[in-house]
């Protein structure tokens, strides 16, 4: 919203309904109740105070405060544990409440953002949060701008931002999350950047990336992952290098079928050939691509179940 918008007449309307009166009224008379407000904590803030303020000048603080007031105590509920528990109204942004530590694992349409998934435009998470649920934001195709995940969040659940195509920039996943649930972030097209993955992440679950076709540049696999899923990139199709930190976990079904764009996989930190599960791993690999492997162990790699498929394309270095 606009906070210098010419609404007085809707104003001094809210102000006349709600203290019973048919006078006139100037919205300016009621400035002194606004600038009296504390800069945070325990006001409850209405629709008539909100619409005050957008014609009264007041300190930043005390702005920020109001809005989110508005956003989070009118809108969205947490409960007295921390867990955010509803949606009121039609929402346009979402400004999870400073209170909230999780958002709950929900079904596939039960999620409270579910029924606003067309009509939201902006997602904001509160630094203590500390759980995204199942289904939390599922199909919420029409969030926009940059994805910033506190470095509070310890969970991200299954299906939780899945088909969010409208994020872009680059998704940098904190430090503070060691589980990503399956799907979380598939569909999510829009990202323009780079992916980050932190070493406090030990498997990548299935599908998570499947379909982020925008990531762009290197991805690095920390030397902490020791399993990665089915499907896990799939179809990453701008992605340009992959880099394996230390050694390789074994790679499963259409783990980067459909990476066209990737130039070179870097395995030259592995020690052992891993275990490719199936050969279609890399299927639809690039014709210019090459896969750095240590000169030790080229002609086991190219020799090993799977890897065979590969052999063209496997480089000692």
């Amino acid at each position: 919203m606009s906070y210098q918008e010419d609404r007085l007449t809707e104003i001094a309307d809210a102000i006349r309904v709600k203290d019973g009166t048919t006078a006139p009224i100037k919205a300016t008379d009621f400035a002194a109740r606004i600038l009296a407000l504390p800069s945070g904590g325990g006001v409850e803030i209405d629709e008539y105070y909100y619409r005050v303020v957008q014609l009264t000048l007041i300190t930043a603080d005390r702005l920020q405060y109001l809005d989110e007031a508005w956003e989070s105590r009118h809108q969205i509920t947490v409960d007295a544990n921390g867990n955010v528990t509803g949606v009121t109204g039609t929402l346009n942004d979402i400004v999870i409440p400073k209170e909230a530590l999780r958002i709950p694992n929900t079904g596939y349409t039960s999620s409270p953002f579910y029924p606003h998934r067309d009509s939201v435009k902006s997602l904001t998470l509160p630094n203590g949060l500390r759980h995204i649920g199942n289904y939390a934001f599922q199909n919420c195709s029409s969030l926009t701008g940059s994805l910033i995940i506190p470095n509070s969040v310890t969970r991200i659940g299954t299906y939780a931002f899945y088909h969010c195509s409208g994020f872009t920039g680059d998704l940098i996943i904190p430090n503070s999350i060691t589980s990503i649930g399956e799907r979380a972030f598939q569909g999510c097209s829009g990202f323009t950047g780079s992916l980050t993955i932190p070493n406090s992440i030990t498997s990548i679950s299935n599908a998570v990336f499947y379909g982020c076709s925008g990531f762009t540049g290197d991805l690095t696999i920390p030397n902490s992952i020791t399993s990665i899923d089915n499907s896990v990139f799939r179809e990453c199709s701008n992605l340009i290098r992959v880099v394996f930190e230390g050694q390789a976990p074994t790679l499963n079904s259409f783990t980067f079928y459909g990476c066209t764009a990737v130039l070179e996989y870097d395995f030259t930190n592995c020690t052992t050939v891993p275990t490719l599960s199936n050969e279609n791993a890399f299927r639809n690999i690039n014709a210019n691509c090459i896969m750095k492997v240590p000169a030790a162990l080229e002609a086991a790699w190219k020799a090993a179940t799977n890897w065979v498929t590969y052999a063209d394309y496997i480089v000692g270095v």
